[in-house]
């Protein structure tokens, strides 16, 4: 199975941060810091970035996309010795879309779903910048029990 925060998790935070720019970037941050509503952070990261993203490619749009996940990527507990990752991924497109979904599905044409969905891969990660100190904080605390671990083996998880 293809895990691309596994195989280059550096990629999409370099993209993200490049697409929306030193400047920008901590202009969101300081705007959202305290509620961090990744709704609220969809609408400055859209402000930013979706001239940018309607220009990509086919493939750049794809590889973007290959990061989304439901809840991120390390949004459950984790095994006891699993390292940490650099970067933490807790925000996934749930967080993003839901809002949002209704309209997504309705009134999105014909080959803009890449498009959509890389704003919301994008958005993911800006959170995930906004929040990263606190995800760092808390991975020790999300490690599983030792009969949790015996039991998602046993269910193939």
């Amino acid at each position: 199975m293809r895990n691309n925060w596994k195989e280059d998790p550096e990629y999409i935070v370099n993209v993200t941060r490049q697409l929306i720019g030193q400047s920008a970037l901590e202009h969101i941050i300081k705007e959202n810091k305290e509620t961090c509503d990744p709704c609220v952070v969809r609408s400055y990261v859209l402000a930013v970035v979706m001239n940018k993203v309607r220009k990509m490619n086919e493939s750049t749009l794809g590889r973007i996309c290959s990061y989304a996940s439901s809840d991120g990527a390390h949004g459950g507990y984790h095994t006891r010795g699993t390292p940490r990752p650099k970067f933490i991924n807790r925000t996934g497109l749930t967080k993003v879309l839901k809002p949002v979904m209704g309209y997504m599905l309705t009134h999105v044409g014909v080959g803009e779903y890449l498009e959509q969905g890389t704003l919301a891969v994008i958005v993911c990660v800006v959170v995930d910048i906004i929040l990263q100190d606190k995800w760092q904080a808390e991975w020790d605390g999300r490690e599983m029990t030792e009969d949790e671990e015996k039991s998602s083996r046993v269910r193939g998880v």
